[in-house]
């Protein structure tokens, strides 16, 4: 379930495609930055509206890149 509230900040973190993400020797180090700005107009985003959510898309980048290392060390 997604709360009403943050519903626009996972429509955008889900617009978030693979090529989007930084990778190095050690697996995924985060969302490029200027893929930010690409996605956020391609979702129709308004700067004011990204500064009320950007906290949002931080700490979904956060999980998911917790989640990518676990699966990873795990194999």
């Amino acid at each position: 379930y997604v709360w009403p509230d943050n519903w626009r900040a996972v429509e955008f973190f889900s617009s978030i495609g693979p090529g989007a993400w930084n990778v190095g020797m050690g697996g995924p180090i985060g969302i490029r930055p200027e893929s930010f700005r690409e996605v956020r107009l391609a979702v129709g985003i308004k700067a004011d509206e990204w500064r009320d959510m950007y906290a949002d898309i931080l700490a979904m980048e956060n999980a998911a890149l917790n989640r990518m290392r676990r699966e990873i060390k795990n194999g």
